[in-house]
């Protein structure tokens, strides 16, 4: 029988979920490697956790306190240093000892995004600069996934809207300029069929 998704949060899980097993379901998908295994394990597991606490009212304005400017700065820290591996929000608030409901309104306060806005925008701009000098072997796959996205349509999607154009476009000029102004193959872009309602999922 199948689990009725109500609310946004529940339907950003069932995506996922749509997700994984088409992907899963087609030849030599780059997610059964082993890294992108504990990766994708990792985003189900916060998907999960931020459904159920919608579900027992974590969200509620009462239940928590700002975690401060300082924890933000040093999340931030952490970020950096960990863009690349399967981390979650809560694993960070962990490291800093505080909690995630805690971090999560910090971010608001501070920076008027959520910490799963900032991890991605630190993602999007260490791809941004992989792209920019990327080598002959690399694609926007590869850096996508090097930089700790798991889903590819969204990453394109969440990157034509911060910066304008397609990381495949981005990918071709990087290319174009290397060589000196002559063509080279690029990647074909990666379609947009996903829609926007859980692209800070990736």
């Amino acid at each position: 029988m199948a689990v009725p998704f109500e609310t946004a949060k529940d339907a950003s899980l069932k995506a996922y979920l749509a997700f994984l097993e088409a992907e899963f379901g087609r030849p030599f998908s780059p997610l059964t490697q082993p890294h992108m295994l504990e990766a994708v394990a990792v985003i189900f597991e916060e998907l999960l956790l931020d459904t159920a606490a919608g579900e027992i009212g974590d969200t509620a304005p009462g239940n928590a306190f700002s975690a401060g400017a300082d924890q933000v700065s040093r999340a931030e820290a952490l970020m950096h240093a960990q863009f690349d591996e399967p981390i979650t929000i809560a694993g960070i608030a962990r490291q800093l000892g505080v909690g995630l409901r805690s971090l999560q309104i910090a971010f608001r306060e501070h920076r008027r995004y959520s910490p799963r806005e900032a991890l991605n925008r630190i993602r999007l701009g260490e791809a941004r600069k992989r792209l920019a000098r990327a080598e002959s072997g690399e694609s926007v796959s590869t850096i996508a996934l090097d930089c700790g996205f798991t889903h590819l349509g969204r990453f394109s999607a969440l990157y034509r809207r911060t910066y304008g154009t397609l990381p495949s476009d981005e990918l071709a000029r990087a290319r174009l300029r290397l060589s000196g102004g002559r063509a080279t193959p690029t990647a074909i872009p990666i379609a947009l069929s996903e829609g926007q309602r859980t692209e800070n999922r990736v």
